[in-house]
């Protein structure tokens, strides 16, 4: 597969974002990831991921976020693996993947948690790139205004799938993508 996107939920409570999380026991530790991998924007055959993720220090998931996300307490205690397994299976998804994008930091809060963890961030990390920068540039807007779950609004494209579920988003991006010219090769220019 030529390409992936990748999308992360993490834990957060009201007021994490204006804080930067920057309160002793505020940790942005990732509670799913979702992914997709194709060959191209034309092909719509693709393979995707989906995981819960058990937090490691804030288990109990604060109601700001599971009613942002709709990832509530028993899918995480049902559903949710430890992010050591969750990185071997990531690995596997991503072994035939060339280049990775990311809507914001995603690559930096996965170099987190690993490191949180003290676990050597994995090698598929290192083709992860943020294409905010670009998205921000080509719709002529400011980067803190193009959030994954919302980004169909400015390529005027129906969405009816919840917002801030990682799967979902990055199904997102990708039809948001599809929808600009060349994206290929402006995606070529970014990981250059």
């Amino acid at each position: 597969m030529n390409y992936a996107i990748i999308d992360l939920e993490f834990t957060a409570w009201k007021g994490s974002l204006e804080r930067n999380w920057g309160l002793p026991w505020e940790k942005r530790e990732i509670i799913q990831i979702g992914a997709i991998k194709f060959n191209n924007f034309n092909n719509s055959s693709s393979k995707h991921l989906d995981l819960y993720i058990k937090p490691n220090f804030n288990k109990q998931l604060s109601f700001y976020i599971q009613r942002l996300t709709n990832v509530n307490q028993n899918k995480i205690n049902q559903l949710g693996i430890p992010i050591t397994k969750a990185n071997i299976i990531l690995n596997n998804f991503f072994k035939d993947v060339k280049n990775i994008f990311c809507n914001g930091f995603d690559k930096e809060i996965l170099i987190d948690n690993y490191k949180m963890l003290k676990i050597r961030p994995p090698k598929y990390i290192r083709n992860i790139y943020n294409i905010k920068p670009f998205l921000a540039s080509y719709l002529k807007t400011e980067t803190d205004q193009l959030v994954s779950s919302q980004l169909h609004n400015f390529f005027k494209i129906e969405n009816n799938n919840q917002g801030h579920n990682a799967l979902n988003d990055c199904t997102n991006i990708f039809n948001c993508l599809k929808k600009i010219n060349n994206i290929e090769e402006e995606l070529k220019k970014i990981t250059e």
